[in-house]
């Protein structure tokens, strides 16, 4: 549900071009491109600094050759906007007056849509109450992005994935199939149209896993391909790799996963099950841990690391997805592997709507928008998960 948003008024009359004025104090203003699609080309917006007048404000129009489509009047914001030809920018440049120059752009409508019959993890992430069944989000929904699934595979000819699914590599048989049915689930739960959190993002399977099993050198060369191959993804938002796996403590595991973050990609990495995160790899100060939650909220030591080396929680205990078998078999799947593939499609669906983040920026901003103190069973009788953080990650719903 985009629409073009624009406003129309009538265009003013100009005076004829006068000479360029010399070059002004301090160099040319600046000419500013907006971030992302949609730039009009040869259309400019013109600012002028604070303080300036209706008379700043007809002199600089005097310099270029036709009509300003709009002007802007009000003490905050004097200027207007133009289309400009090269000879005109750099009169303005040098306008005394001029702030900037910034291109025109598209502006689209931002419209949130809902989902009705979500699972519950869906609904879950979109409402700060329990007992809904319904998940709404903003209809960019990851679009522009990719995200690489370092698992098992992922069954591409699904429906959940309407073609969106594309295996790469695979750093541990000769079979390109997902024989486990994991990387499957994980990449529902990430982009699937019906389970997923960013249900246009684009997915790619690495395959490092067989049979529930890898080694180290295979997962270090698994985010060592992502991140020569991210080079070469048009990716216009940015890109996002989950890593629903982990191994005791390693380092050539953390150095990897660093070195994936490094490289401009968005980390989302499993907080393990049953024990302390900290025991577990792939970890880093870049990269988002992510614990698992059940439907109450309740944060689950049966299927989730913890203590206060996770970074977030996100509904991973009894979650339905894709899985193996056919083109529209779903599984019920619990861990944090599951919570891990709903943070890296809540991360493909904020870098859609948000622009490009770095990991840790990434990280920090689910943090800083998560839902706090929704949980319990972080601090029962002494127990050790009273050290993981109380933050159930949320997407954003304005109507929540």
């Amino acid at each position: 549900m985009k629409g073009s948003a624009f406003l129309t008024l009538l265009p003013l009359v100009l005076a004829s071009p006068a000479t360029p004025i010399t070059k002004r104090v301090g160099g040319p203003a600046p000419i500013l491109r907006p971030r992302g699609d949609g730039l009009i080309e040869g259309k400019y917006i013109v600012k002028l600094r604070t303080g300036s007048t209706a008379a700043d404000i007809s002199d600089a129009i005097s310099l270029i050759d036709g009509r300003a489509s709009h002007t802007y009047h009000n003490d905050g914001f004097k200027g207007f906007a133009a289309a400009l030809d090269d000879t005109a920018l750099q009169a303005l440049t040098n306008h005394p007056t001029v702030e900037y120059v910034e291109q025109d752009a598209i502006v689209t409508a931002s419209a949130y849509v809902t989902q009705t019959s979500a699972s519950w993890g869906l609904a879950r992430i979109s409402h700060h109450t329990l007992n809904y069944n319904e998940y709404t989000y903003d209809s960019s929904a990851g679009e522009g992005t990719c995200v690489y699934v370092i698992d098992s595979g992922i069954n591409t000819a699904h429906n959940e994935f309407q073609g969106r699914a594309t295996q790469l590599a695979n750093f541990i048989d000769s079979n390109n199939v997902d024989n486990d049915g994991h990387g499957t689930h994980v990449a529902g739960l990430i982009g699937g149209v019906t389970y997923g959190v960013a249900k246009k993002t684009k997915l790619y399977s690495i395959k490092m896993l067989a049979n529930s099993q890898s080694t180290v050198s295979a997962a270090v060369a698994a985010m060592d391909f992502a991140v020569t191959d991210s080079k070469t993804r048009s990716c216009p938002k940015g890109i996002v790799a989950s890593l629903a796996w982990n191994y005791w403590r390693t380092e050539s595991l953390d150095d990897a996963a660093e070195a994936l973050a490094a490289a401009g990609i968005v980390v989302t990495a499993s907080a393990g099950d049953y024990y302390n995160a900290g025991f577990y790899s792939p970890y880093g100060v870049d990269l988002c841990v992510i614990g698992a939650s059940n439907f109450t909220g309740t944060q689950d030591t049966r299927g989730s690391g913890w203590g206060n080396y996770v970074s977030v929680f996100a509904p991973g205990i009894n979650v339905p997805s894709a899985w193996i078998g056919s083109t529209s078999a779903t599984s019920v799947q619990s861990g944090s592997s599951m919570a891990t593939g709903v943070i890296a499609g809540l991360s493909a669906y904020l870098l859609a709507l948000l622009g490009p983040k770095t990991s840790v920026d990434m990280c920090n901003y689910i943090i800083s928008t998560s839902q706090l103190n929704m949980m319990t069973g972080t601090g029962e009788g002494g127990n050790p998960i009273f050290q993981s953080p109380n933050r159930l990650a949320f997407n954003g719903n304005p109507s929540a």
